[in-house]
């Protein structure tokens, strides 16, 4: 009474990472990606799902900017996490308010980003053609994260005041 097995090889199992990568209208890049790109988008002949960052310093521009637009509160078990500077928004660019932003990104970012030094603050109010919006309101936040690269980043901080 001889059972009959049968024998499988793996060759036959989907496609391949080089079929993937060999298919027609593709592009692909030698580059390693390092994490999502905020807010997430689909991206198109590449091999990826979403955006991904290919730059570690670029990485990090985008999680600092993510740090800061959180607010306290907004996480689960982090309820420290987060600049908390929404609430000071319609104030922005009173000196007094200014520094009080500075001061809570620079206590955020000395506990959840202490090799970012944070470099410049510029504050800024834009008026907005929308009805609904008062103005958009933000700031430009220089900084440089000298353990990973000597390049200067910027990011733009846009807090839209509703009306």
């Amino acid at each position: 009474m001889g059972t009959e097995t049968k024998q499988y090889t793996f060759k036959s199992v989907g496609k391949t990472r080089a079929d993937l990568l060999n298919e027609p209208g593709r592009q692909t890049k030698n580059e390693l990606p390092i994490g999502f790109k905020t807010p997430l988008q689909f991206e198109d002949q590449t091999d990826g799902l979403f955006l991904m960052h290919k730059s570690l310093i670029n990485q990090v521009a985008d999680n600092l900017k993510n740090l800061i637009l959180t607010n306290s509160g907004e996480r689960l078990i982090h309820t420290r996490l987060g600049g908390n500077i929404l609430p000071l928004a319609f104030e922005l660019g009173n000196e007094e308010i200014d520094a009080e932003i500075m001061a809570r990104i620079k206590a955020t970012v000395e506990v959840f980003m202490p090799y970012i030094k944070l470099t410049d603050f510029r504050p800024f109010k834009q008026q907005n053609d929308d009805p609904e919006k008062v103005a958009k309101l933000g700031f430009v936040l220089t900084f440089t994260a000298p353990s990973i690269s000597n390049e200067v980043k910027a990011i733009e901080i846009f807090l839209d005041a509703v009306g």
